[in-house]
């Protein structure tokens, strides 16, 4: 979000060269201000969460939906469930999907709920791909329905076979509207601490007997 507001990588490259086309008092220069936009954050679990928080501290107005309801924060200023998907997708400047893959998330976002977006907003995916419609967002994309695209996660990956192969079925590579990232966003040397952090404990809550923390599928609850 802030590489979309504050366009440092082409003024970077650009003053190398003697072009100033983004100083102070110049036209391309003027920006908004993050904290005068609205974010929308689809899925919040811990995500969601800690992203809301973040974009409060830009002063920014946040909107989210949930499949479960969304619980009273003073980080949210107004809560969607899915059923009022395209409300959602219009409430916001930037959309930003967290939500896992699952069998009720495939294809979520679609061709209707990316039509109701704003004209210039841009969506997000850092959750999975395949949540939202892969077709839909290129043709949102290509025809100028929508601003513009962020994403991290992906509908093709690296396979022993095809180890490095484009991301998508069609060609985000060849749109201007577009920033891509391979698959990174999360991964910091903190997630590498906190999940052997978890790992470790929840050895030590089995070896106690205690209930396992973060458990996503099994017989046992989740603490």
């Amino acid at each position: 979000l802030l590489a979309r507001h504050v366009p440092l990588t082409d003024a970077n490259r650009r003053l190398r060269q003697g072009d100033w086309k983004y100083w102070a008092g110049g036209p391309a220069g003027l920006r908004s201000e993050l904290g005068a936009t609205s974010l929308g954050i689809l899925g919040f679990g811990h995500i969601g969460k800690a992203l809301a928080a973040r974009a409060k501290a830009f002063g920014m107005r946040v909107m989210a939906a949930n499949r479960s309801p969304v619980p009273e924060l003073d980080t949210v200023d107004r809560a969607y469930t899915l059923g009022k998907l395209e409300a959602f997708m219009g409430s916001a400047d930037t959309i930003v999907n967290t939500l896992p893959l699952t069998t009720e998330t495939r294809g979520l976002v679609g061709a209707t709920a990316l039509a109701a977006m704003r004209a210039d907003a841009v969506i997000v995916n850092v959750g999975r791909g395949p949540v939202i419609d892969e077709a839909a967002l290129y043709e949102a994309l290509k025809s100028g329905r929508i601003g513009g695209a962020i994403i991290d996660t992906w509908y093709c990956y690296p396979t022993t076979e095809e180890p490095e192969p484009l991301p998508g079925r069609f060609p985000f590579h060849e749109l201007d509207n577009v920033v891509m990232t391979p698959h990174m966003s999360g991964w910091t040397h903190g997630t590498v601490r906190r999940r052997q952090g978890t790992i470790a404990d929840n050895v030590n809550r089995l070896a106690r007997g205690k209930v396992l923390r973060n458990v996503v599928y099994g017989g046992g609850a989740a603490g």
